[in-house]
């Protein structure tokens, strides 16, 4: 195995430059052009972030490609919706889509997170970074 790493990072909500957090943990696992990434955060306050992206993550990724990530907490939202789902958008950040009840449409970068949101997801995506 050439290319092997495991470290952390600090995700971060879109256009924020306000917004605090209690927790914004991340880790990742690279294995060539493959990173894995946990991530854990508490908003305290929303602030002036864009509360429907996380980015920072801890490589530039791969466009077009349609990685996934599993939301597998988010509660204190600051949207009503039937399902959530996030994937790898571009540069380096994630994405959330809606499926709303407002809207038979899915949505995205709707205010999903909020002040008092705290959020567990992970996800694949593909980097041409060289280590």
């Amino acid at each position: 195995l050439d290319d092997y790493e495991e470290g952390t990072f600090s995700p971060t909500i879109y256009g924020a430059t306000t917004t605090t957090y209690t927790t914004n943990d991340g880790s990742y696992v690279r294995i060539g052009k493959m990173v894995h990434v946990w991530i854990d955060m508490h908003v305290n306050t929303i602030g002036d972030g864009n509360s429907g992206i996380i980015e920072n993550l801890p490589f530039q990724g791969v466009l077009p490609r349609w990685s996934s990530f599993i939301v597998s907490k988010i509660n204190s939202c600051a949207t009503s919706f039937n399902g959530i789902y996030a994937q790898f958008n571009n540069n380096n950040s994630v994405v959330f889509y809606l499926d709303t009840v407002i809207s038979t449409t899915n949505q995205n970068t709707q205010t999903v997170l909020g002040d008092g949101t705290d959020i567990h997801m992970s996800g694949w995506y593909e980097t041409n970074d060289t280590v």
